[in-house]
Order: structure tokens, then C-alpha cells, then sequence
């Protein structure tokens, strides 16, 4: 699992590369049944073995990656992406032209206007329903962070020395929290409180659109809670101002995928998206650069969120 808040944080962990055997049959199909967001294998159709190059233009926020990640945690965010592309490019003939995005805002507004055929970034800044976007997207594949993980969640965290020790406590209380088009921390936080009968009136809630915000918030009093990124005190912006022993965690959130590989598949035929989910797999499973920072490619865990259904 992601450290958080127990133990030695993420940045003085020493990175783990998980080898994850990965099942894979040739035959992969599209699904996008109900609220599916993911490419998922089963089996019939065959990519072919000669092909001719494939050339995608891909942008690219991931939270781990020196060319996007905040410079507070360098330490931490050591992955790169040229050599694993080079590989796509020498052993499949895939080439992928990235655009670097240190600011996913600027990401999804690019990519709104129709300049990728894909992303690598957090899937939901790019799949939720109110975004305007008029791309088709599945994901691909899930990336895994330096640990092997491919899920987030949100927590919950009030300050060490709060008198706050329950999430039934909470009731009533000030809470900060991440605006709508965040998932751990806004659906999935207000998910939680409904299961477990918690009402917090609107007014006493704070969206704020980073972790770093409402940190601030939380640490300056103004709130009694917080809902972060369970990363963002080990490799986000939130680890220049606090640590993770500073606080306790109240709760957490269901998990999420961290990072995807999403492909608009109206701009991608069927078959190119097979081939490179292929490509993805086989790289990931059997030449994975180091220079990728622990952990590559692998099979999109199925996630299929209600709100996809929201109009």
C-alpha cells in the first residue's frame, strides 16, 4: 500500500519495484458497458504481429514524474518516461510524442481542444461527466507508482492535538475539501459521510482546488477537518509546509485508480488501441527501464463510478 501518515513518510522509503506478473491474452476488446471506463481483455480478436508504425500524441501529469511533479519532492518523483518510449518505438513500431504538463488544468484544456489522442494523468480529471470534454476515453492501462500500487484513496486528518479522535465526531464540524472535479477528496469524501450517517452542512464545508489549500486551512484553524490525496504529504506540495506525524487520520475513502493511460477512442481506431495496450503490457512485463521509477504498465482495474451517470 502507499505509506501514509504511519511510519517513515514515502520519501524515506527505500522504492520497492514490484514485478507484477500479468495475465494477458492476445484477444482484448473495447467494453464501455454501464459506467466501465477501462479497455479489458477478453478473449476473440488478435492483434497482429506486423504492423505498420503508429505514432500518438500523448499528454502527460503524473504526480511521480520529473518532467510534471512538484520540485519539493524530486526525491520521490524520479520517474521518466523517454527510455520506455524509445523501447515502445524500437520493439512495436508505437511512437509517442508527449507534452509535459506540471499543471493539469492546462492539461485538460488542451486536451479539450482536441490536440491528443490520450493522456497519462489521474483518470478522473479528464473522465468526469461535467467536464464539457467530447472525447470518448477508456483507459488503457494503469500506471503503478513507485511502489507497485496502482490505487489512491482520500483521507481524512485533523491535527495531531485536535480533540477530535472519531469520524462520528464530526458531524456539524468545518471541513475543507477538494472542489467537485477532484475524486478522493470531494465524490469519494461525500460518499463516505453519507454511509456513515455524518452531515456536514454546506456552509461549514471549504472547497478548495489542491491539497496544499486545504491543508492550509486545516492548520490555520479554519477548519476542523481536512480531506487530502493520501500522497500529498510524501509526494505532493504538502510536504514543504507539514508532516505526515503532524496529524492523525480520521478515515479514508474507497479506492481509486492513481494514474491511467487513457485513449480517445474516437481518434484512435479499435485496433490501435488493442495494439498498444498490447505494447504497454509487454514493455512494462519484460524490458520496464529503470529510469521508469519502480513500476510500469499493467491491466486497468475495473472502476465504473456512478457519477459517470450524472447528467
Amino acid at each position: 500500500m502507499i505509506p501514509h501518515f504511519s511510519g517513515k513518510p514515502m520519501r524515506q522509503q527505500h522504492l520497492i519495484i514490484t514485478v507484477l506478473s500479468v495475465a494477458f491474452a492476445f484477444g482484448l476488446t473495447l467494453s464501455a458497458s454501464g459506467n466501465e471506463t477501462a479497455l479489458l481483455p477478453s478473449s476473440g480478436e488478435e492483434v497482429a504481429k506486423e504492423q505498420p508504425p503508429l505514432k500518438l500524441n500523448i499528454a502527460i501529469n503524473d504526480i511521480y514524474g520529473t518532467d510534471t511533479a512538484c520540485s519539493c519532492v524530486h526525491d520521490v518523483a524520479t520517474r521518466k518516461y523517454s527510455d520506455f518510449f524509445d523501447r515502445l518505438r524500437e520493439k512495436h513500431s508505437i511512437e509517442i510524442v508527449p507534452a509535459y504538463y506540471p499543471e493539469i488544468y492546462d492539461l485538460i484544456k488542451d486536451f479539450k481542444a482536441g490536440k491528443f489522442d490520450g493522456a497519462i494523468c489521474k483518470p478522473w480529471f479528464l473522465l468526469q461527466p461535467k467536464s464539457g470534454s467530447p472525447q470518448k476515453l477508456l483507459r488503457a492501462a494503469d500506471l503503478q507508482d513507485p511502489f507497485g500500487n496502482t490505487l489512491m484513496w482520500g483521507i481524512l486528518i485533523v491535527p495531531k492535538n485536535s480533540k477530535f479522535r472519531t469520524l462520528g465526531e464530526l458531524s456539524g464540524k468545518r471541513m475543507t475539501c477538494g472542489e467537485n472535479d477532484n475524486y478522493e477528496k470531494s465524490h469519494a469524501v461525500r460518499k463516505l459521510l453519507k454511509a456513515k450517517n455524518i452531515s456536514i452542512q454546506p456552509k461549514n464545508i471549504s472547497a478548495r482546488a489542491s491539497c496544499l489549500e486545504c491543508l492550509d486551512l486545516l492548520i490555520k484553524g479554519v477548519a476542523d477537518v481536512a480531506a487530502i490525496s493520501n500522497y500529498a504529504l510524501t509526494a505532493d506540495c504538502g510536504a514543504d509546509v507539514a508532516k505526515p506525524e503532524d496529524f492523525r487520520v480520521l478515515a479514508e475513502t474507497e479506492r481509486i485508480p492513481l494514474t491511467s493511460l487513457l485513449v480517445d477512442i474516437q481518434k484512435v481506431p479499435r485496433k490501435d488501441a488493442l495494439r498498444l495496450q498490447k505494447a504497454l503490457l509487454e514493455v512494462s512485463k519484460t524490458s520496464l527501464p529503470k529510469s521508469m521509477g519502480g513500476g510500469g504498465f499493467v491491466l486497468p482495474q475495473p472502476w465504473s463510478p456512478s457519477e459517470l451517470s450524472e447528467k
